[in-house]
């Protein structure tokens, strides 16, 4: 631990993004992390609209999940470190990952009668729905981070796309991305002007009657001239 605190540079922006971007192998190890065996379980389809994890928070550019969701392996992680380091040492690229391995696997093997247990550990895994960002890109020519993220795409399973800080919108689904701000949501920081929703563009009826909408966000409306309709409802 003392030589994780000593490393020059490590903790120049963010502990939390420190601390996940720096490498140690020895995460893929069976003893790392106090976890219990988990049942496989199925990646979550989100079906409501929800943007989180499909937007840019550090890098100007990312890898997205496009295809239907996957789970993917310690091995894939292992291999895309090996990328990581080698533009790294050539080009200055910074990466930033947004999802780790935290699911163990067990294997048992064939021909063996049942009970005993789920067998002995295998690796580790981590669940990717649809629209998840893998990883940021950050201090990297668009040349540059557009080749170094193809060359990903190559690697991993499923099919993946380079979004840019600015010039995406986020992913709903394998075929539809979200192209106007729902109201109530929170927009984050990277998304283009145009996504956002405008006060003219709000249709008070589907508010008032849209159990998502906060009551206090609906107060804030109420209490500005645009929307004097809501003195009525209150």
């Amino acid at each position: 631990m003392n030589a994780l605190f000593a490393k020059p540079g490590l903790f120049k922006n963010n502990l939390f993004t420190s601390l996940q971007a720096y490498r140690y192998m020895g995460r893929y190890d069976k003893k790392h992390g106090n976890r219990d065996k988990a049942q496989k379980g199925r990646v979550p389809l989100r079906h409501g609209g929800s943007i989180i994890g499909s937007t840019l928070t550090e890098g100007e550019f990312g890898l997205r999940l496009k295809s239907q969701g996957l789970r993917l392996e310690d091995k894939h992680f292992k291999t895309i470190e090996k990328m990581v380091m080698r533009y790294k040492r050539l080009n200055g690229i910074e990466t930033v990952f947004r999802i780790q391995t935290n699911i163990p696997v067990y294997h048992k093997g064939n021909h063996t009668r049942m009970g005993k247990g789920k067998g002995s550990f295998s690796h580790w895994m981590v669940r990717v729905p649809t629209g998840r960002v893998l990883l940021e890109v950050k201090n990297a020519h668009a040349i540059t981070a557009n080749s170094y993220l193809t060359h990903i795409n190559n690697i991993l399973p499923g099919n993946w796309e380079i979004i840019e800080k600015d010039k995406y919108l986020p992913r709903i689904s394998t075929t539809e991305v979200l192209t106007k701000q729902i109201p109530g949501q929170k927009v984050p920081a990277g998304l283009p002007e145009s996504f956002k929703l405008k006060k003219e563009e709000i249709d008070v009826k589907s508010i008032v009657n849209n159990k998502t909408w906060r009551k206090y966000e609906c107060r804030k409306l109420a209490e500005s001239s645009v929307y004097s309709i809501f003195q009525t409802r209150r």
